[in-house]
Formats: structure tokens, C-alpha cells, sequence
């Protein structure tokens, strides 16, 4: 392994454990981008366009309650929460 991708890793793990050890995480409205390049605090517009190359835009553009119940399809819950109702029929 690289010796920049070893020292990010180091740095990647401190980060973790000040996260358990009770220090926060990042600022709000900012997103922890860990790299070869060290560890970058980004606004959230800037992450999207520079490290999802625009798919959260993408997201954004659908909204959140429909993502949430397409969420909860993959997992079945709509499925379940129907055949309760149905079941709470009978």
C-alpha cells in the first residue's frame, strides 16, 4: 500500500475514534471526505458535483418521501404494512 493511502487510513481511524470517543462528526451542511489527499470538511453541493458526479442532485430532484417509500419497497415494509391491514380485515 502506498505510504499516502497508509497515512490516510491513520488518519481515517483517529477520526472514527474521536467520533466514538464523543467528539462530533463534521459541521452541519458539511460532508468528511477522507482521501489519499487527507481528511476534507466540503459543503454538501461541492461533494455531489466533485465525488458523486451530480447523482445527489439527481436525488434531491426526486425528494425525500418519495425515496423514503421506494426505500421502504426494496426492504418489504410497504408489504408488510399491507398484508397487516388485510390480515386486520379478516
Amino acid at each position: 500500500m502506498p505510504q499516502k493511502t497508509r497515512e490516510a487510513g491513520v488518519r481515517m481511524a483517529d477520526r472514527f475514534i474521536e467520533f466514538v470517543g464523543g467528539e462530533g462528526w463534521g459541521k452541519e451542511g458539511k460532508v468528511t471526505v477522507f482521501s489519499d489527499n487527507g481528511i476534507q470538511s466540503v459543503d454538501e453541493y461541492e461533494y455531489d458535483k466533485n465525488w458523486r458526479k451530480g447523482r445527489g442532485s439527481v436525488l434531491r430532484g426526486v425528494g425525500g418521501e418519495r425515496l423514503w417509500h421506494l426505500a421502504e419497497g426494496w426492504q418489504g415494509v410497504r408489504e408488510e404494512r399491507i398484508n397487516n391491514k388485510i390480515r386486520a380485515r379478516l
